[in-house]
């Protein structure tokens, strides 16, 4: 899949996470072929949800998200503080901010959240 960062390939990613002993799982949604929507799930970890800039706002990450907490019993993410909402919908709690090191190049906070199924 193309997006605004390049081209990422999930199953190259995941064979990767695989090889150094991580459990794996790839969800993805396709229109004729095409992956429109797609995630990768390392050790009840969320990685990288993303959705073809084309489909966007029409369901496809939600619909992932469900489809994820349908096979697992928890999840955890980290994200941007203006995607707390996004995530809350889902039943994602903020677990912790990260720590920041004021020296840092990064700018922006990140929280973990998490999911539990009860």
């Amino acid at each position: 899949m193309t997006t605004e960062y390049g081209s990422i390939d999930l199953h190259q990613a995941a064979e990767f996470f695989r090889n150094i002993g991580k459990t794996v799982t790839i969800y993805e949604i396709k229109e004729n072929d095409l992956m429109i929507g797609g995630v990768i799930v390392i050790n009840n970890i969320i990685t990288g949800l993303i959705v073809h800039w084309k489909y966007r706002n029409r369901g496809i990450g939600g619909s992932l998200i469900k489809i994820m907490q349908t096979t697992h019993n928890h999840l955890l993410l980290q994200c941007r503080k203006e995607l707390l909402p996004y995530y809350n919908k889902f039943g994602f709690q903020i677990d912790k901010p990260t720590e920041v090191d004021p020296n840092s190049y990064i700018t922006n906070q990140l929280y973990h959240m998490k999911w539990v199924k009860t």
